[in-house]
């Protein structure tokens, strides 16, 4: 029997990049030739893109029918993710005169900005796409992702995920248009999409509000077409936001904060960003936006490849503990938690959506369903990007197989599911939080678990006739954290077994298992 506890991580592994024989794919294809030019970070160069997407076909790269052909500008997208052998990219469909083309690029909405995202330190390869889908199971806008495979100058480039690039429009975010001449009375109050992020452009682009910890950037408009007037006035509006919310700090009775953010958009946001875990939570990556006269909307969200437990940083891999405690937030954060209001609300909203969209079952069915629909393409990928096994910074848990990957994070969200329930006075948990495989077995057992706290554990396997066959562990403790158990059952007879797991006085779970 082999035990593992995979322990806080901080470097990056070098990898080998391999070639890869690449013919055909049950998701769609993506061809980008960029004409002897190197994409670069900025600007973006002109290229071709074509898409082979036969709906209820298999994808073949030889073929000539492709769903969009066309001109595009690309470049690098990211900031430490540029630091990564796999790239991520932003691209805009374009004409032949350099002017935007909206299209429909594999049955979404059409538009003409887009990203290719690089899943490359989430070996899952879904925390984003389960993050997006989480949220507009919610009722929000997230962006809506596809997976593909990508091939830049005839060189196989690994599973991508095409993403909508966060921006003003009726299928995006969905506000009004603010054009240059809109500089007052009801026109000026909107739409604006701003950003809590690193400080990076001009002024314009980075602000800091008084008295804050952090700096706001200007989406839409952006530098090149805001007005004076425009500026004043959204910066304007968050700082009555900000007295709003020193109001409460002194007065919990206050609320008048609420007159100037969305209520339920403030309970959605930290619950999305508390059940994942982000490690970026509420200070990076954190978009707002604001209708015309309508109040501060805490969305979309954006940027979860650190999230579920996938991060040594900030105890992003513990499944207790809220992130709002432990990351460095913006102070608004600390009044509008403290608001008893607002703490009951989100009790009642964790609750309300534990009971069908953030089941156990609903989530887990989730994660199925993506592992098998990017089965046979995780296999190339990982051919051609060989990081399995391998610590890629900031990893905490490290799995072997792409299997391990998928189970270490269902084995994380059960157990911050039931963390939450406990904390948020919901009781609806279910007591699931161990996963076995592969199952059927034919040689090795594996059982994955999650402990929230120092408990003893035992794992027999009994046939079924109720005789002990194997005694794995008995009344053994544990420390707190992701375990890892490995049994060889090469040499019992093909048949079906039970695995009895007790972890602690009460909890006992019995896992059928099929022996090939």
């Amino acid at each position: 029997m082999k035990i593992f506890l995979f322990a806080f991580a901080l470097f990056l592994v070098g990898t080998s990049i391999s070639q890869v024989e690449f013919t055909s794919s049950n998701l769609p294809i993506l061809i980008v030739e960029t004409n002897g030019q190197e994409i670069v970070d900025d600007p973006k160069i002109t290229a071709t893109l074509k898409v082979i997407n036969q709906t209820e076909e298999r994808n073949y790269l030889s073929t000539q029918e492709y769903t969009f052909e066309g001109l595009i500008g690309i470049e690098f997208r990211g900031n430490t993710s540029q630091s990564f052998p796999k790239k991520s990219y932003g691209f805009e469909l374009r004409d032949s005169v350099g002017e935007n083309v909206n299209f429909p690029l594999l049955g979404l909405p059409k538009e003409n900005d887009w990203i290719l995202y690089a899943p490359y330190t989430d070996k899952s390869l879904l925390r984003n796409v389960l993050a997006f889908d989480m949220a507009r199971k919610m009722g929000h806008y997230a962006s809506r992702t596809v997976f593909c495979e990508l091939v830049i100058n005839s060189e196989y480039q690994g599973l991508y995920v095409l993403m909508e690039k966060i921006k003003r429009d009726k299928n995006r975010v969905d506000i009004s248009k603010l054009n240059e001449d809109e500089n007052s009375g009801i026109d000026l109050t909107g739409g604006y999409i701003i950003k809590i992020d690193n400080p990076t452009g001009t002024f314009c682009s980075a602000w800091e509000p008084p008295a804050a910890n952090f700096h706001i950037q200007f989406e839409y408009p952006d530098c090149d077409e805001i007005t004076q007037e425009q500026e004043d006035y959204i910066k304007d509006y968050v700082i009555q936001f900000q007295d709003a919310l020193s109001l409460q700090e002194s007065n919990n009775a206050d609320r008048s904060y609420v007159q100037f953010a969305d209520e339920s958009s403030i309970i959605d946001y930290f619950l999305i960003n508390e059940f994942s875990k982000n490690i970026d939570a509420y200070m990076l990556s954190s978009f707002l936006y604001k209708d015309k006269n309508e109040k501060l909307v805490f969305g979309p969200i954006w940027d979860y490849n650190l999230s579920f437990g996938n991060a040594s940083l900030r105890e992003g891999y513990l499944t207790s503990g809220w992130q709002s405690d432990i990351n460095e937030v913006p102070w608004w954060w600390n009044v509008m938690l403290a608001d008893p209001v607002i703490k009951s609300k989100i009790e009642e909203r964790w609750c309300e959506l534990r009971s069908i969209e953030f089941s156990n079952k609903s989530i887990l069915n989730q994660i199925d369903a993506y592992s098998e629909l990017v089965g046979e393409a995780q296999e190339r990928n990982f051919k051609k990007w060989p990081i399995l096994g391998e610590t890629i910074w900031p990893n905490y848990y490290v799995g072997s197989t792409f299997e391990e990957e998928i189970n270490y994070l269902s084995v994380w969200i059960n157990a911050r599911l039931a963390w939450m329930d406990k904390k948020l006075n919901c009781s609806v948990s279910e007591n699931n939080s161990i996963e076995v495989f592969p199952n059927p077995v034919s040689s090795e057992l594996n059982c994955a678990i999650y402990l929230t706290h120092e408990t003893s554990i035992w794992m027999n396997l009994y046939d079924y006739h109720g005789k002990k066959v194997s005694s794995f562990i008995e009344n053994v403790t544990y420390p707190e954290g992701y375990w890892q158990f490995e049994w060889q059952v090469s040499h019992l007879q093909a048949g079906k077994y039970l695995l009895k797991i007790q972890i602690g006085s009460s909890e006992i779970q019995t896992v059928k298992v099929l022996k090939l």
